[in-house]
């Protein structure tokens, strides 16, 4: 994916995901929740996994290898790494989008890493103190990056992503002629967008506290559609 390309998904995919409200001066400001800083860290990982694909250095070195050096890595695609691994909750990113079917590219990404069981093996302090828990850290680092650029340049992984590219493109094709048809049919529709969201503590008729699950939220949607469907007809 070209640069500029990606430049203007981000940026759609951050308005999609984004709430707005009007401040003191009538302006209208963005503000980023929770799922659009989620998306914000999908971006992330995607541009990391596009660096890794494109590159290959060496982005892991020992201290002892690179003097005057306090860092395992001199290169901004490696700080991000580090960064992503000491900073990113990956369980909870994933919770985000729960039946997203992902790139191949960012599935392989969360698949390797929990793997090599690289964020436990960051975070810990180990190898900040100890020559042989650093070294353990690198060689790991470099492992995985190693892997990964393996095999997202093999050509089973490149078909792989031929084809989930292929049946993206093809929903983003037959969803704009969904709404192509709909402006043909009624050009004067207008589309309004509303955020809805649970309170920080919901609670089930019974009067506890309760789990929500994908199902529940499915469930809500409907009746909820269905009310407005009724309460649009009686009038």
């Amino acid at each position: 994916m070209k640069r500029g390309i990606l430049d203007q998904v981000i940026k759609a995919f951050l308005k999609s995901t984004a709430t707005y409200k009007r401040n003191s001066q009538n302006e209208v400001i963005t503000i980023l929740n929770e799922e659009a800083l989620a998306a914000g860290k999908i971006i992330k990982l995607m541009s990391i996994g596009m660096g890794l694909a494109s590159t290959k250095s060496v982005l892991f070195k020992t201290k002892g290898q690179k003097k005057n050096s306090t860092q395992i890595t001199d290169s901004a695609l490696g700080m991000d790494i580090i960064n992503i691994l000491l900073n990113v909750d990956f369980d909870d990113l994933r919770s985000h989008f729960p039946k997203h079917v992902f790139n191949p590219m960012l599935d392989r990404i969360f698949s390797m890493i929990e793997e090599a069981e690289l964020v436990d093996k960051t975070r810990s302090p180990r190898w900040r103190n100890d020559s042989v828990g650093e070294q353990e850290l690198v060689d790991g680092l470099n492992s995985f990056v190693d892997a990964f650029r393996a095999e997202v340049n093999g050509n089973v992984f490149k078909a792989k992503l031929k084809n989930y590219l292929r049946r993206s493109r093809k929903n983003e094709r037959q969803l704009r002629g969904l709404i192509d048809a709909v402006f043909g049919a009624n050009p004067k529709v207008m589309v309004i967008r509303i955020d809805l969201s649970y309170k920080e503590h919901h609670e089930s008729m019974h009067g506890y506290e309760k789990e929500l699950t994908l199902a529940d939220v499915r469930d809500h949607r409907q009746k909820l559609l269905k009310q407005i469907d009724k309460n649009s007809t009686t009038r």
